[in-house]
């Protein structure tokens, strides 16, 4: 990634940082009392050393170590302050005035929160807005006060080293561009939708790092932003299947392997018990096993690719065991013929294997073009055909 004149260049695309703060969160583990310390104005988003921090930051995100879970803010429980003080700003076109505003409403309910968390230690929070292939973000991340990036008095970035993932303790992005296309939707539409309907399964306007071992203590910190879970385990479900097709095909390597891959990654969700979540490292470590050593190095960045922006799939999910049966194999076989399909490919009409339960026979509809040359080639041989 390269900086320049407050721009980033990040995986092809122009990233432009438009504002940030930093404010700092003074807690002890099992206190229960805190501190906050705005910083003296907003930082310079031309300043390399701001620069820096903010794509260091925003690259963490999504990344091995840092997986998200995407949702929405809360609406049936406590939301808190944040997603009104959001609202609010881009109203105000997230000026000077109301991005600093809205990172203080922040503060003011991470500060109520740790409160209530004995456990909870504070930590410098980054807020940082964002553009990225024409959509607005939010960032708003937890650093620990020890560790690679030194701050002046004021709060002002001054030193940075390379980041460990570990120092990115919480942090949540907001996709401000969705929001305010759902927050359309919903005033178009007040009728309040299920929250296991596909309606509300497209609401994913923001994302959060799950740092697994970690919830008991800083849960805090996406109760105060006011974050919640928002996508179905059916829409998750037929998501990561889309898309683990669609990284497969899209890989010179591994194209003519999609078959496999797949049905590797299904035999791993059949194989879940009913009470364990699907879990992204193994659903790669299940694509790995279906090809060749020397293959598996193509796979590397599913988990990345599965829990992106554009893919929206998190660390782990409940399975949709209802999506999951139309994609469970169908094997027949005789001395003379085999053939397999997914259970979702089969149907009594308008599908691409026709059952007639009269005559308990199959009809294929649509057969590859390769697969037509060579019947027509063997039935022309034969006489069958002219």
């Amino acid at each position: 990634m390269a900086l320049f004149d407050g721009s980033l260049v990040q995986g092809g695309a122009m990233v432009a940082l438009k504002n940030a703060v930093i404010h700092s969160l003074e807690k002890e583990a099992h206190e229960t009392t805190t501190n906050v310390r705005h910083g003296k104005g907003l930082l310079n988003p031309s300043d390399e050393m701001v620069l820096r921090l903010a794509t260091k930051l925003a690259e963490l995100v999504g990344k091995e170590g840092n997986a998200v879970l995407w949702g929405q803010f809360a609406a049936a429980n406590r939301e808190g302050e944040f997603p009104g003080a959001i609202r609010a700003s881009m109203k105000a076109q997230l000026d000077d005035g109301s991005f600093l505003a809205l990172s203080h409403a922040a503060m003011k309910e991470l500060s109520e929160q740790a409160e209530k968390k004995t456990g909870a230690t504070g930590g410098h929070i980054f807020f940082g807005q964002f553009s990225s292939n024409g959509s607005d973000f939010l960032l708003v991340a937890m650093m620990k006060k020890k560790g690679a990036i030194q701050l002046s008095e004021d709060l002002q970035p001054t030193h940075i080293d390379q980041i460990d993932m570990s120092k990115l303790h919480q942090a949540a992005r907001i996709n401000l561009t969705s929001y305010e296309k759902h927050l359309a939707k919903d005033a178009a539409n007040e009728e309040a939708l299920d929250a296991e309907n596909s309606a509300a399964a497209e609401k994913t306007y923001l994302c959060f790092v799950n740092r697994r071992g970690r919830e008991e203590v800083a849960d805090y910190f996406i109760d105060a932003l006011g974050c919640v879970k928002g996508t179905s385990s059916s829409q998750l479900t037929t998501k990561l299947l889309k898309y683990v097709k669609e990284f497969v095909r899209d890989n010179n390597h591994l194209r003519e392997m999609h078959a496999e891959i797949k049905q590797g990654v299904v035999d791993y969700l059949q194989s879940l018990p009913e009470e364990m979540p699907v879990v992204l490292d193994e659903v790669v470590q299940a694509a790995k096993a279906k090809v060749k050593p020397q293959e598996a190095v193509h796979l590397d960045s599913l988990k990345e690719f599965l829990n992106s922006e554009r893919c929206q799939i998190p660390d782990e999910f409940t399975l949709s065991r209802e999506v999951l049966k139309e994609h469970i194999r169908i094997r027949a076989k005789s001395s003379n013929w085999s053939f397999w399909f997914e259970t979702g490919s089969v149907g009594t009409k308008n599908t691409e294997i026709i059952y007639d339960p009269k005559t308990k026979g199959v009809t294929f509809t649509k057969l590859p073009a390769s697969t037509i040359e060579g019947l027509e080639g063997a039935l022309r041989a034969r006489g069958e055909l002219p």
